[in-house]
């Protein structure tokens, strides 16, 4: 592939875990920033890509399925090589006393080169520092009754590259924005549900098919550090930004797997140092 300035390359093939396929599907891709950024492929065999971990499950708990519904996310940990990260899936509320806090399978991946991603065990996990996970959304009103905006914060205004606004969110202390967009026809939204209400579960206009953007700013010089992009077939505008964090101000994490938290397939970047 010719180097240019989109020059990393993702496909995802999306399943339904109701028993019938699903043809959702996203090719992503990193322009600016590229360098900082990698596609991580957890290791493992779909459907399942995590196991309860024996060392902290009870005992009827031990030959449970880990199914992607069972997760909550994944944690992210810096261990003393500042250019490696740790990370594995908590399960989701109401498990963690049955199964523990984390899953068996833990991994360390290097932020940015192309080593391959490397099992590790209770130990080392240990010894890796967490990181806190941050997603405030910017600003608090409804953004679909104004997405044909740019995002104003702090006495700035970030540009969205699609036509239409999704969210933006900022990092653990304000030092980053990331800005959601995209380009496709909007969905026709009846106005009873356009709002969530007792057995009438909200919905959005967001489109089945068309282009994603997530354009991350420094909020203190405006200057755009990383821009993502990704065509999209199916159900999946809106997880674009439903799963996506910042890890404190140090990263930005963006699921590029599942409709649910599976977490089989990630986008992490490190962001640039501070001043």
């Amino acid at each position: 592939m010719a180097r240019s300035e989109w020059q990393v390359v993702v496909i995802v093939s999306l399943v339904v875990c109701f028993g019938c396929a699903c043809s959702a599907q996203v090719k992503a891709v990193v322009g600016l920033g590229s360098e900082n950024c990698r596609q991580v492929d957890v290791p493992g065999t779909p459907p399942f890509f995590w196991s309860v971990d024996p060392a902290t499950a009870t005992l009827g708990s031990l030959n449970l399925a880990f199914e992607p519904d069972d997760l909550r996310g994944p944690e992210f940990r810096n261990p003393a090589d500042p250019s490696v990260l740790y990370f594995a899936a908590v399960p989701g509320p109401g498990l963690t006393a049955r199964i523990g806090p984390f899953s068996k399978e833990k991994y360390a991946v290097d932020v940015h080169g192309a080593r391959p991603v490397r099992k590790i065990e209770g130990k080392e996990w240990r010894l890796g520092q967490p990181l806190a996970h941050f997603n405030a959304r910017v600003p608090p009103y409804n953004i679909e009754d104004n997405d044909d905006q740019n995002v104003r914060y702090k006495g700035k205004e970030f540009a969205r590259s699609g036509e239409h606004l999704s969210i933006s969110m900022v990092s653990a202390n304000d030092r980053w924005i990331v800005v959601f967009s995209y380009n496709g026809k909007q969905v026709s939204v009846p106005p009873e549900r356009q709002a969530a209400s007792i057995g009438i579960p909200a919905m959005t206009k967001h489109p089945r098919e068309g282009e994603l953007y997530a354009d991350i700013y420094n909020v203190e010089t405006g200057q755009k550090a990383i821009a993502m992009r990704g065509a999209f077939q199916g159900q999946i505008a809106s997880n674009w930004f439903l799963t996506a964090f910042f890890l404190e101000d140090r990263y930005f994490f963006l699921n590029t797997g599942e409709e649910t938290d599976e977490i089989s397939q990630f986008w992490i970047c490190e962001l640039p140092p501070g001043k």
